[in-house]
């Protein structure tokens, strides 16, 4: 390994300082195999490097300016962290200026966090929640940049529905205060008991047909079973805004029972011993 790329620690350098300071600079660079100009550099630096861990390598990076302000941060990032929660690159800045430092651009490198966490920024799982549930109206209108790029062949999309199963239990989200792990929709007599938990996550998802892209524009909390009908409106209105945009879409979904429910509402019915009707009015344009 060449010299240049080597790296030593405060007490080693220390030990060369003081050899140069008895014997030359020379010398010292000789006896313990390290360039001339390194010792020199070296012992600029002596009051730094006997005041610092002599286990450390280098003085690397600007100083910081609010040493307080990265100090409180940091505890931040480490206390939601041990509360459960991720904490993405982003996050830090806008956070930085709740603590008592003065504010300003010098602000935007204090998410070079020891350990950051980088996470995709569009995560559906990052945005969970505005109040209950993840905005669909919103989620499609950052998707209309993306609509307008696309071929008309490309604007055909489906609108797939589907349950993942999820541990029931409580967890507070400090980001909006509350309390998160009770159905988003209530079940399928239409009540939703106040000490009810979710057992399963409804993720409504847009995806290509002629091309391979895809999007999750809303996400559900339902219990061991959700109610049919607001099921429904939140498809048409997911039609709706989708066509606001210039997206034609299908509907797919598996054919358990909570879901022939709500294409029983569509007046689509599909079963062993009557006539398979696969297709109804679209909301948006009865002729279709």
């Amino acid at each position: 390994m060449g010299r240049h790329l080597r790296s030593f620690t405060a007490a080693f350098k220390l030990q060369v300082i003081d050899y140069a300071e008895e014997h030359g600079k020379r010398e010292a660079g000789r006896k313990y195999d390290v360039d001339e100009k390194r010792v020199r550099y070296w012992m600029n630096q002596k009051d730094a490097l006997a005041a610092t861990n002599r286990s450390r390598k280098a003085f690397r990076g600007k100083k910081c300016k609010y040493p307080q302000l990265e100090s409180e941060l940091v505890n931040y990032v480490v206390d939601t962290r041990r509360d459960g929660y991720a904490v993405k690159q982003k996050r830090p800045d806008p956070k930085s200026r709740d603590f008592p430092a003065p504010p300003g651009p010098e602000c935007s490198g204090l998410c070079d966090l020891p350990g950051a966490e980088n996470f995709p920024e569009d995560s559906p799982t990052k945005q969970f929640y505005k109040d209950k549930v993840l905005s669909s109206q919103e989620e499609i209108t950052q998707l209309k940049k993306k609509v307008s790029l696309m071929s008309p062949e490309e604007r055909h999309a489906t609108l797939m529905l589907n349950e993942m199963q999820l541990a029931p239990g409580l967890v507070y989200n400090p980001s909006s205060g509350t309390v998160l792990g009770a159905p988003t929709i209530p079940l399928a007599d239409g009540t939703l008991p106040p000490n009810c938990l979710a057992t399963h996550g409804l993720v409504f998802m847009l995806g290509g047909i002629t091309t391979c892209w895809k999007q999750t524009v809303a996400y559900h909390l339902t219990g061991n079973s959700f109610h049919a009908k607001t099921v429904k409106d939140i498809i048409i209105v997911i039609i709706k805004a989708c066509e606001a945009i210039s997206l034609k879409n299908v509907v797919v979904t598996d054919t358990r029972g909570r879901n022939q429910a709500v294409w029983k509402l569509f007046g689509i019915i599909v079963g062993k011993h009557s006539k398979p009707k696969t297709s109804c009015p679209h909301p948006c344009d009865a002729s279709r």
